[in-house]
């Protein structure tokens, strides 16, 4: 059987690790180490192992039936008027992700990446949110604070935390569960960072901003990098969401919640979502797939088939992730171009806008422009800078619950997929609380319902139960719960 081989990049988060597609000619494709890839040496995660298994062609269809692209387009610009509302969250290209900005544009919208926190913060805080320090600096580092789990969330970040810590560094986690490689591993009220964390310009801050994160936690990390002259990095669950927020010049965003309230409100009759499934990214599922269903009409261009696809009114099927021509930035700011010279979304958008044949020419040439580059060459990164920005009066919420069941995230859960860790994590106490017994399941009950589910003794938090899945009796990454057997 013959294949194509095509350079790329996984599209599980913003680390954008090399590696190579052989695409067969039934369509299927398998993964190969690409070991010159400066970003992760030819490593790859669990998930980017396991694309394969986890990502099937998109198909076009108008009300449900199938249709061919060029028909779905046609309806798609029938559909779309005034007052629709665009979102695209980082899992496309630039070059595509400005198209679609285009497309808003003529319909006097602008397009979300549904990450709030940017509308919540200063505009002076933003390119210290979307760019952060290179991953080469995490091993000069001489202090690590991880606010993240790396092992779950970004695992390639792993390596470059243990290098650092072969060097010399000391490495300090704050968050739902202990870090095996942390040297210390803290529960840490938010107003007490700064004494506890005792860090310095030779530290470097590692944590995320995905479309659920609190705006007020974001503030209290980047007061943090203020008063100390730490280096920060924000990772993003989106492999080109960087790339997405520089194309978008910081226009007015809504979050993600924003956009299901004004639908769920009528103020929103047609939504449409580049590469972007909102029942997949959002924790509560079945709140998404009844706001969807209030749409006058759903609209999805997509590479991948995905939920959002299943309900979606018009769908635009385009060509896989790693067929595209275009251009994606990582979470430091390196851009990388992969081999794929497909155009699928680019040209149905035109097709809308009656652009020539050569639109994906001018969208590239903006690009650079964007990033100040004259050309992508993926060992180069910009110089870290940290703009000088006013301090904010920050005031975090906390969850007022007895027991939380928490999401900690992760490529799996961000793109709807379940993981092989089918199970969720407690520590000893709460089995001891709970009357929970070894091989039998535990059941966890919300507002919403019950879920009976393995689970795993960790070093968690107490009241945490920690989840890497989506579980359908949630309200949001935290949610008030009880367990028993």
């Amino acid at each position: 059987m013959n294949e194509n081989i095509f350079t790329t990049v996984c599209p599980g988060c913003s680390i954008a690790c090399g590696m190579y597609v052989r695409e067969k000619d039934d369509g299927t494709f398998n993964i190969d180490w690409r070991k010159d890839a400066v970003v992760n040496a030819g490593k790859l995660c669990r998930f980017g192992v396991r694309l394969p298994a986890n990502l099937k062609a998109a198909v076009s269809k108008v009300d449900g039936n199938e249709v061919e692209l060029s028909d779905a387009v046609t309806a798609l610009g029938n559909a779309i008027g005034d007052g629709a509302a665009f979102v695209s969250v980082g899992n496309t290209t630039c070059e595509e992700h400005l198209a679609l900005m285009k497309l808003a544009e003529s319909k006097g919208a602008v397009v979300n990446t549904g990450m709030g926190a940017f509308s919540a913060i200063s505009a002076e805080c933003h390119s210290t949110m979307g760019v952060g320090v290179p991953l080469d600096a995490i091993e000069s580092a001489k202090k690590i604070v991880l606010f993240i789990d790396p092992y779950e969330q970004y695992p390639l970040l792993v390596r470059r935390i243990l290098a650092g810590k072969k060097n010399g560094a000391t490495v300090t986690a704050v968050g739902w569960k202990a870090v095996s490689l942390a040297d210390d591993n803290k529960t840490i009220d938010p107003a007490n960072y700064e004494s506890e964390l005792a860090l310095d310009s030779d530290s470097v801050i590692i944590a995320e901003i995905n479309p659920s994160t609190d705006p007020e936690r974001v503030m209290v990390l980047l007061n943090l990098a203020k008063a100390s002259g730490a280096a920060i990095m924000f990772m993003k669950p989106f492999v080109n969401a960087v790339g997405c927020d520089l194309a978008s010049k910081k226009t007015e965003q809504k979050s993600l919640d924003q956009i299901i309230a004004e639908i769920n409100d009528g103020s929103i009759k047609t939504l449409v979502c580049l590469d972007s499934d909102l029942i997949e990214i959002m924790p509560d599922e079945t709140a998404v797939r009844e706001a969807l269903g209030k749409l006058d009409n759903l609209i999805v261009i997509t590479s991948r088939a995905s939920a959002i696809a299943d309900v979606a009114n018009i769908v635009v099927a385009t060509e896989p992730f790693y067929k595209k021509a275009g251009t994606v930035v990582n979470a430091e700011g390196r851009a990388v171009v992969g081999s794929g010279e497909g155009t699928d979304g680019i040209d149905a958008i035109g097709v809308m806008l009656g652009q020539p044949a050569d639109l994906f020419a001018e969208l590239n040439s903006a690009v650079l422009a964007t990033l100040g580059i004259d050309a992508v060459d993926e060992r180069v990164i910009p110089v870290y800078e940290k703009p000088e920005y006013g301090v904010m009066d920050a005031n975090p919420t906390a969850e007022e619950v007895e027991t939380a069941l928490v999401y900690a995230g992760g490529p799996f859960f961000w793109n709807g997929i379940v993981d092989d860790n089918d199970f969720v994590e407690m520590n000893l106490d709460m089995l001891t609380a709970n009357s929970l017994l070894k091989g039998i399941p535990a059941k966890i009950v919300s507002d919403k319902g019950e879920v009976v589910i393995k689970y795993k003794v960790s070093d968690v938090a107490p009241g945490v139960v920690l989840s890497n899945m989506k579980l359908p009796m949630t309200t949001g990454m935290v949610t008030s719960v009880t367990v028993s057997r």
